[in-house]
């Protein structure tokens, strides 16, 4: 499998133009806590409506360093997202508590790290890859993910793409239908832009019922 660009409606590659849209989101119990402030490249950002959210609950200096990984999004308590990291990055990823990082971007997507799974483990942190193609996402591949995540529960979880999409539709599947999360908590805010300009492909993946993917 491997993870190529994939030009939506607006005919320009969503996976390779996108730059850093620096979105957080963290759950205070059942409710979401955020302030808005712009953080992301004018033309695209003009185009799709991106913002940058942070959240009141974290540190200040952890929340900081955290937003400057690319669409950085704390979807939950226990799981961060984002694109993909610098390799610097991942120190600050470790030091956030995460103890495990999951990849579902190609070894030859934009900004790759070739030792990226030495340099996680290096961490002290599990790490885990499963690289999905960008323009054919499949079912095998988000139930391979739901069960390294089941897993995984109970422990802080680092989820990275190239640029947080195909996170965003995986892990509103896990949310969803595993986490039983409702329909809100389970969308991440780089969801909600994208979903809009999904192609058919996507917006399929999306909309793949429980029994579909075998739960």
């Amino acid at each position: 499998m491997g993870n190529t660009s994939k030009s939506n409606t607006m005919g320009w590659p969503f996976e390779t133009h996108i730059s850093s849209m620096g979105v957080s989101k963290a759950h205070v119990g059942t409710r979401v806590q955020e302030t808005t402030r712009a953080s992301f490249d004018p033309p695209v950002g003009d185009r799709l409506g991106y913002s940058s959210q942070t959240a009141d609950s974290w540190g200040k200096h952890s929340m900081t360093s955290l937003n400057e990984i690319t669409n950085f999004v704390q979807l939950t308590e226990d799981i961060g997202t984002s694109g993909q990291p610098r390799p610097e990055q991942f120190d600050v990823i470790a030091d956030g508590g995460y103890a495990a990082v999951v990849n579902l971007a190609l070894p030859t997507s934009d900004h790759a790290i070739s030792d990226e799974g030495s340099l996680v483990t290096g961490l002290g942190m599990s790490y885990f890859h499963i690289p999905v193609k960008f323009e054919e996402p499949t079912v095998d591949d988000l139930r391979t993910f739901i069960g390294i995540m089941r897993s995984l529960e109970g422990k802080k979880v680092w989820v990275h793409c190239v640029v947080n999409a195909r996170v965003s539709a995986f892990l509103y599947h896990y949310l969803r239908h595993v986490r039983h999360l409702d329909e809100d908590a389970s969308r991440s805010v780089v969801l909600e832009r994208w979903q809009p300009q999904m192609d058919d492909i996507w917006s399929a993946f999306l909309a793949l019922k429980k029994d579909e993917i075998g739960l």
